[in-house]
């Protein structure tokens, strides 16, 4: 538990929450996928400097079980593991957006046949607990540590922690079991703006708003019904305006309400 990355520990807890929360227990659902993601590890260099001085490969077998437990491929290979669970089982990167891309996978999973259930999961913690918050200008980060997502006084995003896990299986095998249902996706969408970009940590207007396009098409929601969307909101003065605008082109395209 030492050498284990507190990411993995905390998404194999919320794992089991999560199957609990369903009304099951692992062993009913063993043809379940597994698809997590999780910040880049900053505790297995915490923990290298305590056991370990030179080449990881001659520290011996604490430094290389904690190698082993730091490594990404391992977060969702235990969890399967340690609950029993046969489906596809990976992890998934895409940066900010790899929780939704892995219920996007789930989704595709679950349609394929490939797995009755899927756990999907994400975590983000920081191992230091001295560090606070220092702005340093230039970078897109908040000046004063507070994000004001879509406010005229936004000027960067901040950093944040935790963890959640959630069960997904298709919508009519849910009402068949007698599932209780916390929410229902339409439709997925994935896409990216390639050169487009208007720099690389900022995306274009053109590329989010076909993405988003596609998702309603899939979807067959009339846009007009939609009341709430939740969007990135990095509150940044960049990237803003440009969710914003793809947001706006995408919905003229069918309402011309405000």
């Amino acid at each position: 538990a030492q050498f284990m990355d507190p990411q993995l520990r905390l998404l194999l807890q919320h794992a089991w929450k999560a199957v609990e929360d369903a009304g099951y227990r692992a062993s009913d659902i063993p043809d379940t996928a597994v698809f997590v993601s999780a910040s880049t590890s900053l505790y297995q260099a915490a923990v290298f400097d305590d056991i370990r001085h030179g080449d990881p490969a001659q520290a011996g077998t604490d430094a290389y079980v904690s190698w082993v437990l730091a490594q990404a491929g391992t977060l969702p290979s235990l969890i399967s593991n340690k609950l029993g669970l046969h489906g596809p089982s990976y992890y998934v990167q895409s940066n900010c957006s790899s929780s939704l891309v892995g219920i996007a996978n789930a989704w595709r999973s679950l349609m394929a046949g490939e797995a009755r259930c899927a756990l999907v999961g994400a975590a983000m913690l920081m191992p230091q607990d001295n560090t606070g918050y220092l702005h340093s200008p230039g970078l897109n980060f908040s000046s004063d540590g507070h994000l004001k997502a879509f406010d005229a006084e936004a000027d960067g995003m901040v950093a944040g922690e935790g963890v959640g896990a959630i069960l997904v299986k298709k919508a009519s095998d849910a009402v068949r079991d007698g599932d209780h249902i916390y929410a229902l996706v339409r439709a997925v969408a994935v896409n990216n703006d390639g050169a487009d970009k208007a720099g690389f940590y900022a995306p274009s207007v053109g590329g989010q708003a076909r993405v988003i396009e596609s998702a309603l098409r899939a979807a067959q929601v009339d846009p007009d019904t939609i009341g709430y969307v939740e969007a990135h909101g990095t509150g940044t003065r960049l990237g803003d305006p440009i969710e914003f605008s793809a947001l706006t082109q995408a919905w003229r395209r069918h309402t011309a309400r405000r």
